[in-house]
């Protein structure tokens, strides 16, 4: 297989997987599909394991995101949040908790450019 299919067989691999476990945590949390009414406060009522998760698939997924227009800040994504996961989850929980009437997903990217910077886009 040539280099540049190979990478992008890589690629395509990824965002699948990424798919994939996207799916699965809406299969076991559905509620998160109303968005218009899903509030950290709410969020926050989930078990422990499960916050983690939905926050770890989103922050994946914007690391992800990154990684297509601003390497930097894909690897910053990284490093800060897997890094030490434990310590940024229990941040992004205070903020929602200090935002209770946000969306998780506003908290989450609004955490991640506090740390990393705001995601611009890569259109001229």
């Amino acid at each position: 297989m040539s280099r540049p299919l190979r990478a992008t067989f890589r690629n395509v691999t990824q965002w699948a997987v990424v798919a994939a476990l996207i799916s699965a945590g809406l299969a076991f949390h559905p509620h998160a599909l109303r968005a218009e009414i899903f509030k950290s406060s709410e969020f926050l009522t989930w078990k422990r394991d499960s916050q983690d998760f939905y926050i770890r698939t989103s922050v994946g997924m914007a690391s992800l995101i990154a990684a297509q227009s601003n390497k930097t800040q894909a690897t910053c994504i990284d490093d800060w949040y897997f890094g030490d996961e434990h310590a940024a989850n229990t941040f992004i929980r205070d903020v929602m908790d200090k935002n209770p009437s946000y969306h998780p997903r506003g908290i989450i990217l609004g955490v991640i450019q506090k740390h990393c910077g705001s995601f611009k886009s890569a259109r001229p």
